[in-house]
């Protein structure tokens, strides 16, 4: 069974400015600063969360969709397909 215990601590020295850019950076993905360093050096850093305008819109789209013509619906399908990989 590993071990998983957090026991040791990193120190480091930042500018004002790069301070500011960790943790805007963190804030933007909806974690701490500490998961957000984490994830990325175990190359796994945290996708920026989108706004909440970006489900409102997300949303208004699949009303349109339901409504819209088969040709149509195959392409908001694939839009909607392209904004989840850029997400």
């Amino acid at each position: 069974m590993k071990n998983n215990a957090k026991s040791e601590r990193l120190e480091l020295r930042l500018s004002l400015a790069e301070k500011q850019k960790l943790e805007q950076c963190a804030k933007r993905c909806g974690v701490s600063v500490s998961s957000y360093v984490k994830g990325c050096c175990m190359n796994k850093a945290p996708r920026v969360k989108p706004p909440d305008e970006f489900w409102l819109l997300l949303d208004r789209v699949y009303t349109l969709f339901e409504t819209a013509p088969p040709e149509t619906q195959t392409e908001i399908e694939q839009m909607i397909l392209k904004l989840q990989e850029l997400m």
